[in-house]
């Protein structure tokens, strides 16, 4: 009975340390918008991402072919949201013609749709952004660019993959509005 009781006991214990890690949430460094000063014509901003980045969970390139989905290390707010602030807080910080708001905002009837097709860490040591823009004014849509940045990651681990991401954003900000 005593190794029975014994035998139990060390389970239990060894059950213990091998919990599942805790889940780490992430969030871009920019991705709470500020609304300009300037009172430029508004420009509504719109971000549509591909389907495996609708989730809550970073994405890994493990391979020129596979992409992984983390457990683990989430996002801590909707990734097309994070994305949208961003991306605006960029464009409004260089210049140009047009003040860019959120949909909630809404203040214009053009409209910068930003489609996101990769936003993920890759094995090589770098980040990948991919994707296009369209213009929408009164329900008329003209072509914009395409985009495709890839930035170094400085360091191991999502930390640096989200870091590295958010410095692709800013170049990404670049091409859109050169």
């Amino acid at each position: 009975m005593k190794a029975l009781l014994c035998a139990a006991a060390t389970a239990l214990v060894l059950s213990a340390c091998a919990s599942a890690p805790a889940t780490e949430y992430h969030r871009l460094p920019d991705a709470v918008y500020r609304l300009p000063d300037n009172h430029k014509p508004s420009v509504v901003l719109k971000v549509v991402l591909a389907e495996p980045l609708k989730g809550n969970a970073l994405l890994y390139q493990t391979d020129a072919h596979t992409v992984h989905f983390a457990k683990q290390h989430l996002w801590s707010q909707a990734l097309d949201i994070a994305l949208r602030n961003q991306l605006a807080n960029e464009l409004n910080r260089r210049g140009s013609a047009w003040r860019f708001v959120p949909a909630e905002l809404k203040t214009s009837e053009q409209e910068l749709v930003v489609y996101i097709e990769s936003f993920q860490g890759r094995y090589d040591g770098s980040t990948q952004i991919d994707g296009y823009t369209a213009w929408r004014n009164n329900n008329q849509t003209v072509p914009g660019r395409n985009f495709s940045v890839t930035t170094p990651q400085q360091g191991d681990g999502y930390n640096a993959m989200v870091e590295s991401l958010s410095l692709g954003l800013q170049q990404v900000a670049a091409e859109i509005l050169p």
